[in-house]
């Protein structure tokens, strides 16, 4: 007779030995039932048994719990080729026994393959689930082992720390268990159940089940919480908890606690087959019908859909069933099959597997294709970046001989500016020897480069000093002559931020754009990877307007490294001014924000002690003060900050105005965002110099350096003259 397997439920692990939907009952058509014994559902992986003692396995292996050497999942039945002469096979959770012809009992382990299980008589009968495995020797007697000792198992041979229990009262045909529980058909008593564990509160020996008293038992199948038996009479008896109807008694009955009932939805039909799954039975009839009710998720009723059912219900998937076999979520049922339409099938799968074969092949050829034109794509990017490189600068020098020149003044262009304020100078006998209109001119400590060296120094510093940026101060020319030694020459502003904070009384609209510009302006100079390296109040100048409306001026960017004062950034101090980064900068900042706030005030410690301060100031100023630097914040995510809190850095901000400024410095930034290298180094002694001849001196602030050159002599200082 020809046969056919069935399969459904969940197939994440390939143990229902075939693809397709899985919900829906299929055919496992890639093998032969000939010969087909037995059949044991797992947890994710399935073995049957052949009358020849061959045995196949399909499903989950990762743990070895199939027993293939190679612990991988097999989507497809494989004969098992280490073990022979197999009787039966039982799955469990993570493991599975077999039973051999001689009465030997092997189990697969996690580490070591299938290994054998010294038991003091042989064995007829085994099943095994997710706790224990229970035996029936050939005398009758029961031995239960816990499957947790099945992992100590290995090739010495040295079987003593496996802990048998054994049950001589009855004399066994047939065992099954569940959770807590096993029940026998004893053949010294006409068939009928025995049980033991909660089923009758006895956990010394099995006794005779009463509510069966009198029927002798076909078959018995358990799972976790409950168990059916099959009558030799074709009844059902169902025994223990039903939450998803796998009890079949609908929702009247969930619990039939420690006795069995008659599954009466079967008065008029003879079963001739059962099945327990968890949370699911299944009964196959006389006439080939299949039922089955309980929990039906991914499919495992094989009723082709994932609706639960409390009562039995006939399946209209499933024809001419034979027997059933159910696993922890999936079931397989044989069935009666035609041996003609199997084979049309056969070759049909036959063909569908060589046409797979034939699309893997095209599949790899299209990958390695695809990876090839991948490489060549990136090989191309790479010369594409080169050549985009090549044109940036190109274009850079292009636009830098077009470039408006810094200016060359001599001794005589000096001389002819307004009279000196003050000339600062560690040098007292210098302190008035030109006659220049100033602010301050800073002595030459502040510099890291030699006089020989100052147009190196220009190289590399102009690109940024140059720039144009409303919140930066900007270098108006320099002075490289003979007669005077190198400087720098910038912008003339009456004031600065530390004078003006402490004299004057700002409004909080004012302080609030000040804080702002100061951020937008350092934001800029970081994203050209420039640091200011010594910012502090003192060298952010104001620029006062027709209204009397301050902006502000960042200037001596990138000057003193070893400054120490309230605004140095702990990493800074505590390594001497050798770890100076970008997020330095933004402590410094961020004490600068305090000031201001706080109208000329600096704090004791750095974090906010009182409630001078509302959330939005303290949330910015703190985030500034965290101490590790790499978890400091930047002034790109300080300026999203702000704009969250809407600019409201403390009360009666006029968030308009604000706004109004952030807006022109970002029209700015977006109107000359262009890049334009310096190329020509001025010489020491630049021609013309004195003649108001101009140089060449284009500047790039984004492609700064913030390495300072390995010099050590420095020159004389910075200028400031009126605009």
């Amino acid at each position: 007779m020809s046969r056919v397997l069935y399969s459904a439920g969940q197939n994440s692990c390939n143990q229902l030995g075939r693809g397709g939907d899985s919900k829906d009952p299929c055919p496992i058509i890639e093998f032969s039932t000939f010969g087909l014994k037995s059949i044991s559902c797992g947890n994710g992986f399935t073995v049957a048994v052949f009358e020849n003692g061959d045995a196949y396995g399909w499903g989950f292996n990762e743990s070895g719990c199939i027993g293939f050497d190679d612990r991988k999942e097999k989507n497809l039945p494989r004969k098992f080729e280490s073990i022979h002469s197999i009787k039966m096979a039982s799955c469990g959770d993570n493991e599975t026994v077999f039973l051999k012809d001689n009465g030997d009992v092997y189990v697969t382990t996690p580490n070591n393959g299938i290994q054998k299980v010294e038991i003091p008589e042989k064995i007829k009968y085994i099943d095994s689930n997710s706790q224990k495995t229970w035996m029936v020797a050939q005398s009758g007697a029961v031995y239960s082992i816990n499957n947790s000792s099945f992992s100590n198992l290995n090739n010495s041979g040295n079987n003593s720390y496996i802990k048998f229990d054994k049950y001589e009262n009855v004399c066994a045909k047939s065992v099954s268990a569940g959770s807590g529980f096993a029940v026998v058909i004893n053949e010294n008593d006409n068939d009928q159940l025995y049980g033991i564990g909660k089923m009758i509160s006895n956990l010394d020996k099995f006794e005779r089940i009463d509510s069966l008293y009198g029927h002798s038992i076909e078959k018995v199948v358990s799972f976790n919480e409950h168990s059916i038996v099959l009558t030799k009479m074709g009844k059902v008896y169902v025994w223990g908890k039903g939450t998803f109807g796998n009890l079949g008694l609908g929702n009247s009955i969930r619990d039939t606690e420690n006795k069995f009932i008659e599954l009466s939805y079967f008065n008029d039909k003879s079963i001739v087959d059962i099945g327990a799954g968890n949370a699911f039975s299944c009964f196959v009839g006389e006439d080939g019908s299949f039922y089955s009710c309980g929990l039906s998720k991914d499919g495992r009723t094989m009723m082709g859909d994932t609706v639960d059912r409390k009562t039995p219900e006939k399946s209209t998937k499933i024809f001419n069933a034979l027997n059933v076999f159910c696993g922890s979520s999936h079931t397989i049922v044989i069935c009666k099959g035609d041996e003609e339409e199997n084979q049309t099938k056969y070759e049909s799968v036959e063909q569908l597997l060589s046409e797979i074969e034939s699309l893997k092949k095209e599949n790899t050829y299209l990958k390695d294709e695809n990876y090839r034109l991948k490489s060549a794509n990136s090989s191309l990017e790479a010369e594409n970046s080169k050549l985009h490189k090549a044109f940036q600068k190109a274009n850079i020098k292009l636009k830098g001989s077009q470039t408006n020149p810094l200016k060359c003044f001599d001794e005589e262009d000096l001389k002819k500016m307004r009279k000196v304020e003050k000339i600062i100078s560690q040098n007292s006998q210098n302190s008035e020897t030109y006659k220049l209109e100033i602010i301050t001119a800073y002595s030459a400590q502040y510099f890291n480069v030699s006089n020989e060296d100052f147009s190196q120094f220009l190289n590399s510093h102009m690109q940024i000093l140059t720039t144009l940026h409303p919140c930066l101060s900007r270098v108006i020319g320099y002075c490289n002559c003979e007669q005077q030694q190198p400087c720098l020459i910038y912008e003339n502003y009456e004031k600065n931020l530390e004078n003006a904070v402490l004299a004057e009384s700002f409004s909080p609209t004012q302080k609030v754009k000040m804080i702002v510009e100061i951020l937008l302006g350092m934001r800029f100079l970081h994203s050209f990877n420039s640091l200011h390296r010594n910012l502090n109040p003192s060298n952010i100048l104001l620029e006062s307007d027709s209204n009397h409306e301050y902006s502000v001026r960042i200037t001596e960017i990138d000057v003193r490294q070893n400054s120490e004062h309230m605004y140095t950034a702990p990493e800074t101090l505590s390594s001497n001014g050798e770890i100076y980064d970008k997020k330095s900068d933004v402590f410094s900042f961020g004490t600068i924000v305090y000031f201001i706030l706080s109208d000329g005030g600096l704090p004791n410690e750095f974090r906010i002690q009182d409630n001078s301060f509302n959330d939005a100031a303290k949330e910015i100023i703190e985030s500034c003060w965290i101490p590790n630097p790499e978890k400091r914040i930047t002034f790109n995510e300080l300026f999203e900050k702000v704009q969250q809190h809407h600019f409201k850095l403390t009360k009666d901000v006029n968030i308009q105005q604000v706004e109004r400024r952030v807006e022109e410095i970002d029209a700015f930034e977006k109107k000359n965002d262009q890049h334009i290298v310096f190329s020509v180094k001025p010489p020491i002694h630049p021609p013309g110099c004195g003649s108001n001849e101009n140089f060449n001196i284009p500047v790039s602030p984004r492609l700064h350096s913030t390495r300072k050159p390995s010099l050590t002599k420095p020159i004389h200082g910075i200028l400031r003259v009126s605009k």
